[in-house]
């Protein structure tokens, strides 16, 4: 038993300390800090930025699109789904709006074209933004059934704030 004792505390001398931190992982490593969450955008604004996503839409020569809006916590403040446009592009765009908010990040593909989503409700397709203003992530935007056209249509909804 005391030869037993002694090895063990042998070992314990001889092992490497393990002061500090535990090492961060490549993902956390790499992270890029996302601004804190604010109080939700308020109804005009999303307004706002709904009439100049529809206005861009249209100026690209898209007839029809969905828009969501949604708050930092990626309930839907506000949605529209322009005449003519899919019954997909509505999930579509909720989805990106609640992913852009929730996430503080666009949607799309990860780094090296991965298309992955952190949760079951949320997605990974382009088309969805956060809504930053004053350092703060205020909700996001999500735009659908452009067929390319969401980035840049979602992008001239958040520069109307």
């Amino acid at each position: 038993m005391r030869g037993g004792l002694l090895m063990l505390a042998a070992l314990a001398i001889a092992s490497p300390a393990t002061a500090g931190p535990a090492p961060i992982d490549a993902a956390e490593a790499h992270a890029i800090p996302a601004p804190p969450y604010g109080a939700a955008i308020g109804l005009d604004a999303a307004r706002r930025m709904a009439d100049a996503a529809r206005a861009r839409a249209v100026a690209m020569g898209f007839p029809a699109c969905t828009i969501a809006i949604a708050g930092p916590d990626g309930s839907l403040i506000l949605f529209e789904k322009m005449d003519g446009e899919t019954f997909v592009s509505v999930e579509f765009a909720i989805a990106k709006a609640r992913t852009a908010a929730i996430s503080r990040r666009a949607t799309g593909p990860a780094p090296g074209g991965a298309m992955t989503a952190p949760l079951p409700d949320l997605i990974a397709l382009p088309g969805g933004l956060p809504i930053i203003a004053g350092g703060h992530t205020l909700g996001g935007i999500g735009i659908s059934g452009t067929d390319g056209g969401d980035v840049a249509i979602a992008e001239a909804a958040l520069a109307a704030l």
